[in-house]
């Protein structure tokens, strides 16, 4: 009897369950964050409906096509928070499988602009893009402010000068901003 291989088969099928029990420990971790996340979500469209509500009915005298609008707004977007609370994860994915097979293009298309939007969104909220450059070569647009130029040049006179040449003008010539 081989001892090294039933030795080995021991850790691996210890690893194995090991690794089962990591998993679903993972999976109900996210399951929690995530319930909590929907119901979150679906108190915020709620509270956004009720507001929604709320602004129309204040227009109400002056402007009926409006209140009616908004009426219509916070209807949908409470249909919307009832949906989120009463289904879980699994629906959604479900309910997102068979759009994408029933509408692919338009599946697609949504796709792409969600991650464009979350791209933008991501720049936008960079710590880095608002501050000085590094040594990653990013711009240092603390230089740029009113009356000064967002390159390196500089205005004298109202002739555009390389302050490498020591003032003197540039052949680009050019005007004050």
């Amino acid at each position: 009897m081989d001892h090294g291989t039933t030795g080995g088969n021991d850790v691996r099928r210890k690893a194995e369950s090991t690794m089962a029990t990591v998993a679903e420990q993972a999976q109900q971790t996210a399951e929690v964050k995530l319930s909590s996340q929907k119901d979150q979500a679906a108190s915020t469209l709620h509270s956004l409906a009720q507001t929604i509500r709320d602004g129309g009915q204040r227009m109400g005298d002056e402007q009926p096509q409006i209140a009616s609008l908004a009426e219509q707004a916070a209807t949908k977007v409470d249909q919307a928070s009832s949906y989120i609370r009463e289904h879980d994860l699994r629906d959604f994915v479900q309910e997102a499988e068979g759009f994408a097979r029933r509408e692919p293009l338009i599946f697609l298309g949504g796709a792409f602009a969600l991650g464009f939007l979350a791209a933008r969104f991501l720049k936008a909220s960079s710590p880095q893009s608002s501050r000085r450059s590094g040594p990653q070569g990013q711009r240092d647009w603390s230089a740029v402010g009113p009356g000064r130029s967002s390159t390196a040049d500089t205005f004298v006179g109202g002739r555009r000068t390389d302050p490498v040449l020591s003032g003197s003008p540039s052949p680009l010539g050019g005007s004050e901003v």
